[in-house]
């Protein structure tokens, strides 16, 4: 993690030296620096945010679908604080009652979530790792790798013309 952040840190400083060049050879020479070094902590962080993104919803409509499939959830909630101390069971339960138990089942599902982020966060990591070497080997395919958003830059602003106004 730190790695990218004096990644993300030597980016921002590459381009603030590029705004305040002047002579084009230079500028040609770090377009290129500036391009090869967003590859470079673009496609891990997007690795782990497409992992992120698979693990936690993945997991919330796991449970989800367990819960309502089990009948368990929000009548196991009630049960619990069926066997509270009155004055925190019937506020408790009279609330329960008005609440539809699929919206019941959601919450359930999001606080098991949260209780299984550490887990998560782990099976986040040790997907990073598959989608990452899957995204080094598709994105030349695509056009998104170094050479490829060079050329579509200089086709935008033609060979001679600045990548980065």
């Amino acid at each position: 993690m730190k790695g990218q952040a004096d990644t993300i840190g030597k980016f921002m400083t590459k381009l603030s030296e590029y705004k305040e060049c002047k002579d084009k050879e230079q500028r040609k020479v770090m377009e290129g620096e500036i391009i090869d070094m967003y590859v470079e902590f673009a496609v891990p962080a997007l690795s782990l945010a497409l992992a992120t993104l698979f693990a936690f919803p993945g997991a919330f409509f796991l449970f989800f679908a367990g819960l309502g499939a089990t009948g368990r959830g929000l009548p196991d909630l009630q049960a619990l604080f069926a066997t509270f101390p009155e004055i925190i069971a019937t506020p408790a339960l009279n609330l329960f009652e008005k609440v539809d138990p699929t919206v019941g089942n959601a919450a359930v599902a999001a606080i098991l979530v949260e209780l299984a982020s550490p887990l998560l966060l782990l099976l986040s990591a040790a997907l990073k790792g598959k989608i990452e070497a899957y995204l080094t080997t598709k994105l030349p395919e695509w056009g998104f790798d170094a050479d490829g958003l060079r050329e579509r830059l200089e086709r935008l602003n033609g060979a001679d013309g600045d990548l980065f106004q």
